[in-house]
């Protein structure tokens, strides 16, 4: 019992004792403490488009509604060794009010000279500098954000992707979640002291896409469609929008009010996240590079900074091309290769006659990309023959090509004088002879294939539509320098069976067996399936395991089936091993005849 009353004593001596230090703790100075916890980061630029230390920046954002909060002598640490001082930039200012953001600069940013961002930057906006430069790291960093008083009220742990450079990492929710999945690469690249472009709004229609029908690239005298493609990223309906069509007659970059051409209107509602498009018809009565843009108008967006979308169109006057070099097509794409295969661009020679070969000397991708082969030979002219592939890389991919695809020895492995530059999310691809005619042209989408397979031709012809792509079925994801994996041939008969057969001992069983003419011609006639009982198993097909031979008498049309079977009694439980072998003349694929 004493026991039992001495620690309840102790317990309401030590209540007593911490209601005292929290009455003697001045009321102010807790207010303050909860106050500080409405400044949270909202913006970092580590990698700004100046490549210097000077202009990378911090923002903060004071959440709070109600209560402005002074900053001087907050700090700013992290990997830094100390924390650097926040301080006014001359004007005294250092108090940040409800709802409002503060823009952060190293010290140098003020040594002198053009400022990078004092246009950005809208009025009014307080800035702080730091007592020494921020030096963000481009990789990784982490920062925290220090009261005058030393208590740490945000933190955070950032990882720059590769292709940040000139973007900010702006946070979607202005909120105390400091965790990746709550920042985004701006849209803008960067917008110290306002909303960020990431940031959810109730209202904002965005133009995602812009694009020409048939092509970005059409004969004059046509017409072209114009699509303006245009999505609800706001959390509330969209409804009733109109988007302008201007084209840049001037060639100055601005949609000037005269230029405007045509206004489509969207009559009806899109919910966060759907999409609707209009179109714009275009004609071509002359030749040469047009430049168009589309502007989207919906009444309460709130950010105008995805309402405007830019596209060129090409007209060009028709040629009529060397014989033999309308036999040269493009046949395979990858655009979205896996590490450390390169992009690369399959040509192929679809004559017959042995005597058509092309001459490649200056041909060129798209209208820069001049090809040379892979033995440097002092400009010795580059023919592809007939039936012939070749394979073409970027500028500087050769080796890393050749050495990480299976190329045989019979395709010409080629290099551009540039880039391909072949976009994931879709692209025109032009191959140009060296007299300026236009050989090849088409657009491929960012679903003709997934990533780490290639978009192969179907039918080896001049059709370039969609239509006769596909992603390519080969296990290693692509076929370059050689058939194409989704090409029928016109001549391929194949043999299938089930993997097993189940039957008690001494009980006969159907084996069972289909002969398949995948080919696009009538085939099969003449053609024999041997079936063999591996005894030795050595999966061979030993002349002396023959146990049935069949014969087919007619034909098969394409994609027609023949099904046929053996009956067999096994003598006891153990195992046994088939095999069936098919041989025709003719047969163009045997891989499928074991």
């Amino acid at each position: 019992m004493t026991r039992t009353c001495s620690s309840v004593f102790t317990l309401g001596l030590a209540l007593m004792l911490l209601s005292t230090l929290a009455a003697a703790q001045p009321k102010s100075n807790r207010a303050q403490a909860a106050v500080d916890t409405s400044v949270v980061f909202s913006e970092i630029m580590y990698d700004p488009p100046s490549n210097g230390t000077n202009d990378e920046y911090l923002e903060v954002f004071n959440t709070s509604t109600t209560t402005s909060i002074n900053l001087s002598g907050w700090k700013i640490g992290g990997s830094v060794t100390n924390p650097v001082t926040l301080s006014d930039t001359g004007t005294g200012q250092t108090t940040l009010a409800p709802q409002s953001y503060a823009v952060i600069l190293g010290s140098g940013y003020f040594s002198g000279g053009a400022r990078a961002y004092q246009n950005a930057i809208p009025a009014g906006t307080l800035v702080m500098k730091t007592s020494a430069g921020l030096s963000l790291n481009n990789g990784s960093d982490n920062l925290r954000l220090i009261t005058a008083s030393n208590d740490t009220v945000a933190s955070l742990t950032y990882t720059g992707p590769s292709d940040a450079q000139g973007k900010s990492l702006e946070k979607i929710l202005l909120n105390r979640n400091d965790a990746a999945t709550n920042y985004a690469l701006s849209i803008t690249g960067g917008t110290p002291g306002t909303k960020n472009s990431v940031a959810s709004r109730d209202r904002d229609a965005a133009h995602i896409r812009l694009m020409f029908t048939p092509s970005d690239s059409v004969p004059v005298g046509t017409s072209a469609l114009l699509t303006s493609t245009v999505k609800n990223l706001g959390l509330l309906a969209l409804t009733n929008f109109t988007v302008d069509f201007y084209e840049d007659a001037n060639a100055n970059t601005q949609l000037e009010a005269a230029e405007k051409f045509d206004t489509k209107s969207f009559s009806g509602s899109l919910a966060q996240n759907d999409s609707a498009s209009v179109t714009a018809n275009i004609l071509t009565p002359a030749a040469g590079t047009r430049q168009f843009g589309a502007v989207i108008v919906s009444a309460g967006d709130e950010f105008s900074g995805n309402d405007t979308l830019r596209a060129a169109l090409k007209v060009y006057v028709p040629i009529t091309n060397n014989p033999l070099d309308t036999n040269l097509i493009v046949s395979e794409i990858m655009y979205a290769p896996t590490s450390p295969q390169p992009e690369f661009l399959e040509l192929f020679n679809k004559s017959t006659n042995a005597a058509d070969s092309i001459k490649l000397n200056g041909l060129r991708i798209g209208d820069r990309a001049t090809l040379s082969q892979v033995i440097k030979d002092g400009g010795v002219n580059l023919f592809l023959k007939s039936q012939q592939y070749a394979v073409v890389f970027a500028n500087g991919n050769l080796a890393t090509g050749t050495a990480n695809y299976v190329i045989p020895a019979s395709a010409l492995t080629l290099e551009a004088g540039a880039d391909l530059s072949l976009n994931n999310s879709g692209d025109s691809v032009v191959v140009i002879n060296a007299s300026g005619t236009t050989l090849s042209r088409f657009f491929y989408a960012d679903t003709a294939a997934p990533a780490g397979k290639s978009s192969e031709k179907i039918a080896p012809t001049r059709t370039d539509s969609a239509s006769n792509f596909a992603a390519s079925v080969a296990a290693s994801g692509s076929t370059p320098g050689a058939r194409n994996s989704v090409t029928a041939f016109d001549r391929n008969l194949s043999v299938q069976t089930n993997a097993a057969f189940f039957t008690p001992p001494a009980t006969p069983v159907n084996l069972t067996y289909n002969v398949i003419n995948r080919g696009l011609q009538p085939f099969g006639n003449s053609a024999t399936v041997r079936l063999f009982k591996d005894d030795d198993k050595n999966n061979l097909p030993d002349a002396s395991e023959q146990i049935n031979l069949f014969t087919l008498t007619t034909n098969l049309n394409p994609k027609d089936t023949l099904k046929s079977s053996f009956a067999f009694t096994p003598a006891s439980q153990d195992s046994v091993n088939f095999i069936f072998t098919l041989t025709v003349a003719g047969d163009e694929d045997t891989t499928n005849n074991l």
